[in-house]
C-alpha cells in the first residue's frame, strides 16, 4: 500500500496491515462487492465497485475501487493491483439530492401549496392533488403540457425569465403571474422553481383573494382620491364663493360710504350754488356759499385721495428722506390734535435712517395713527412714536415673512385695544367702530396703501383694554445729498410773467372747454386738442406757437405720458405738464420727470404749474 493509501485510511504503517486479507478492510456488507471484483479480474478483466468502508479511526469514506490483474510471463495472474479513490464528497452530494428528491416527492402531498414537476423541455412529469384543485384538470389531462399551456401570453415574458433563471443559476426569486384553468379562467399565483438534479420543481400558492382584495383597494383608493379631489373642488369653489360674498360685501361696504360721502358734499355744493343764484344775495354771504363750494371740493379730492391710496392707485412722489426727522416734525405736529392730557414720547434707535417714500403721505399716515390712537384712549394716556432698523418684516395677515433691511416706524397707544375679530376687516375703506361723525373709516386705508405702494407693510399688535400697536416697515435705502429747491419751489410764489401759450390737450369736452376758460381768464391763450394724436398734428403744423403742453393722462389711444415722450423726443426744448385724478400708469411711476397737476386743480394750482414751467 502506498503512502497516500495510507493516510487515506487512517493507517500508521504498512506494518500494521501487512498480511491481511484485502477484504478484511471494508465492512462485512460490502464484502460482496469484492468477490465480484476479484472474479473479474481472475477472468482478465477490470473489476470496479463503489463502497463504504471507514477509516481505521472511523471516519466515513465512500470510494471508487478498481481490481486490475498482473499476469505473470506465462500470462497467469501473479499480482493483483488495487486502486481506490476517496469519493465521499460525491456521494454526500448525491445523498443530499436524493434526501431533496425524498422530501420534494413528499411535498406532493400539501394541501394548499400547487407543486409541479418539469420534465424535459419543461413539460409535466408530476402535479400533486393542490394544483389539480387550482386548475381544474384531472392528472391525465395535466401531465404533458408545457408552461405555455397554463400561462397567459402576455405573462410570457415573466415566465421566459424565470427558465432562463432556474436553467442558469438553480432557482428563481418568487413571481407572481396568472396562470389558465381548464375551464379558460385565469387565477393567479405566487410561484418559485428550483432545479433538482435533472427536473425542476414549482412550487405556487394562489393568491387570488388577495390579488382581488388588493385590486378593490386600489379602485377603492382611486374612488377616494377621485372623490377628495371633488370635494376639494367643492371647499375650492365654497370658499370662492365667499371670497366673491366678501368681496361684494366690500364692494356694497365701499361704495356705500362713497355715495354717502359724495352725495354729503354734493349737498353742501349744490346748496350753495343754488343759493348763489339768487338775486339779492349779500356780498358776505355769496363769499361764504364761495368758500363752502372750494371748501366741499377739496374734502372730495382728499376723500378720493385716500381711496386710492388704500388701492395703491395713488400717484406718489416718492423722495429719499431721513425718518427720524420727519417722525419728529410729526410728534411736533400732532401735539394739539391729541390734547394735553396724552403724555407723546419718541425713540429714534435709527438716526440717519432713510426711506424712499412719498413724505407727504409718510406724515398722513403718521397723523391718522395718531388720531386713531387719541380716539381709543378717549383724549388721555400714552402716545409712543419708535423707529428703527429692522431685520425683515415679520408675517402678518397670512403673508410670509420678507427678510432685508427696513426701517420700522411704530405707533403705540395705551387706549382701548382692538378686538380680535376685527382686525382682519381694520384696513378695509370705510370700516370703523367709531361713532357716527367720528371718522370716514379710510384713515386706516390710506395707511395700509401707502405702505404696500412704498414697497412695505403695516403690521398691527392690540390687546383689549391695553392698546394697539401700528408699525410701518419701509425698505432703507442710503441717504442722498441734500438737493437745492426745485424751480417749481423757488417760483411757486412769483407773479405770472406774460401771455402764455398753451397746447391743451383734454379728451373730455365738459373739462377741456372750463380748462380753456381758465388759461384764458389767467390771461393766456389756449388751444384745445381733444386727444394726442390731434395734439401733435398741431405740432407738426408749427410747434413754436406753443410755450408750454397742457396734458390729461388717461385718454384713448396715446395716453397722456406718451404723449410727453414722445414731445420730448421730437421737440425737447417744448415743456410738459400733465394732468390726472387717477392713472395706472401713473400709480406704477410712469410720469417720470414730468411736472403732474392733480385733478381736481385749482385756478390757483394751474397758474403756479404754469409758471413753474416758464
Amino acid at each position: 500500500m502506498n503512502g497516500p493509501g495510507l493516510r487515506m485510511m487512517g493507517i500508521g504503517s504498512l506494518e500494521a496491515v501487512r498480511g491481511k486479507r484485502y477484504a478484511e478492510l471494508w465492512p462485512e456488507e460490502e464484502r460482496g462487492k469484492i468477490e465480484t471484483a476479484l472474479a473479474e479480474a481472475a477472468a482478465g478483466r477490470v473489476g470496479r465497485f463503489e463502497g463504504y468502508a471507514p477509516t481505521v479511526q472511523g471516519t466515513p469514506k465512500w470510494w471508487d475501487t478498481q481490481f486490475t490483474a498482473v499476469p505473470d510471463a506465462a500470462g497467469q495472474p501473479e499480482l493483483l493491483l488495487v486502486s481506490s479513490r476517496d469519493v465521499t464528497e460525491r456521494e454526500r452530494s448525491r445523498d443530499a439530492v436524493r434526501l431533496s428528491e425524498a422530501r420534494l416527492r413528499a411535498a406532493l402531498s400539501m394541501s394548499t401549496v400547487g407543486v409541479m414537476f418539469w420534465g424535459a423541455s419543461f413539460r409535466l412529469t408530476e402535479i400533486n392533488e393542490a394544483f389539480l384543485r387550482m386548475t381544474g384538470f384531472t392528472r391525465e389531462e395535466a401531465v404533458g403540457k408545457t408552461w405555455q399551456d397554463l400561462t397567459p401570453p402576455e405573462f410570457y415574458p415573466l415566465s421566459l425569465r424565470a427558465v432562463a433563471e432556474v436553467t442558469t443559476v438553480g432557482e428563481t426569486t418568487p413571481y407572481e403571474k396568472q396562470y389558465i384553468r381548464k375551464d379558460g379562467s385565469r387565477w393567479w399565483g405566487l410561484f418559485a422553481a428550483r432545479r433538482i438534479g435533472e427536473e425542476v420543481v414549482e412550487f405556487v400558492l394562489d393568491v387570488t383573494d388577495r390579488k382581488k382584495a388588493e385590486e378593490e383597494l386600489r379602485q377603492l383608493n382611486e374612488h377616494l382620491e377621485v372623490e377628495v379631489a371633488r370635494r376639494a373642488e367643492q371647499l375650492r369653489q365654497q370658499e370662492e364663493a365667499l371670497r366673491q360674498s366678501q368681496k361684494l360685501e366690500a364692494v356694497g361696504q365701499l361704495t356705500g360710504g362713497v355715495a354717502h360721502d359724495f352725495n354729503n358734499l354734493l349737498t353742501v355744493i349744490r346748496s350753495a350754488a343754488d343759493l348763489l343764484r339768487r338775486p339779492d344775495l349779500p356780498e358776505e354771504r355769496r363769499q361764504r356759499y364761495i368758500e363752502a363750494i372750494s371748501d366741499t371740493a377739496n374734502r372730495a379730492a382728499k376723500l378720493t385721495g385716500q381711496l386710492l391710496a388704500f388701492a395703491r392707485r395713488q400717484p406718489l412722489k416718492p423722495e429719499v428722506f431721513p425718518v427720524s426727522e420727519r417722525l419728529q416734525a410729526v410728534a411736533d405736529l400732532v401735539r394739539p390734535l391729541v390734547g394735553a392730557r396724552i403724555e407723546i414720547e419718541t425713540a429714534i434707535k435709527c438716526e440717519g435712517c432713510s426711506v424712499e417714500a412719498d413724505p407727504n403721505q409718510f406724515e398722513t399716515a403718521l397723523v391718522n395713527l395718531a388720531v386713531n390712537a387719541r380716539d381709543a384712549m378717549n383724549g388721555e394716556g400714552r402716545l409712543m412714536l419708535r423707529t428703527w432698523l429692522a431685520g425683515g418684516v415679520p408675517s402678518t395677515r397670512g403673508h410670509a415673512s420678507a427678510p432685508g433691511a427696513f426701517v420700522a416706524v411704530s405707533v403705540t397707544d395705551t387706549g382701548s385695544g382692538i378686538a380680535p375679530e376685527m382686525l382682519d376687516r381694520i384696513f378695509e375703506p370705510f370700516f370703523t367702530t367709531k361713532e357716527v361723525g367720528k371718522g370716514t373709516g379710510l384713515g386706516l386705508s390710506q395707511v395700509y396703501g401707502f405702505a404696500k405702494q412704498s414697497g412695505g407693510e403695516v403690521a398691527v399688535e392690540s390687546e383689549v383694554g391695553h392698546g394697539t400697536s401700528f408699525t410701518l416697515y419701509l425698505p432703507r435705502v442710503e441717504a442722498k445729498a441734500a438737493m437745492a429747491p426745485s424751480d417749481f419751489q423757488a417760483g411757486a410764489d412769483m407773479p405770472a410773467a406774460g401771455r402764455r401759450r398753451v397746447l391743451l390737450v383734454e379728451d373730455n369736452t365738459q373739462v377741456g372747454e372750463f380748462a380753456r376758460q381758465m388759461l384764458e381768464d389767467l390771461g393766456n391763450g389756449a388751444t384745445w386738442a381733444p386727444n394726442a394724436k390731434a395734439a401733435l398734428e398741431l405740432l407738426d403744423e408749427d410747434a413754436s406757437r406753443f410755450d408750454v403742453v397742457f396734458s390729461d393722462v388717461v385718454m384713448p389711444g396715446m395716453n397722456g405720458v406718451e404723449l410727453g415722450r414722445e414731445i420730448r423726443r421730437r421737440w425737447p426744448n417744448l415743456p410738459v405738464i400733465l394732468t390726472s385724478g387717477y392713472s395706472q400708469v401713473l400709480a406704477d411711476g410712469g410720469a417720470q420727470d414730468f411736472e403732474l397737476l392733480h385733478k381736481p386743480y385749482s385756478v390757483e394750482g394751474l397758474s403756479r404749474a404754469l409758471r413753474s414751467r416758464r
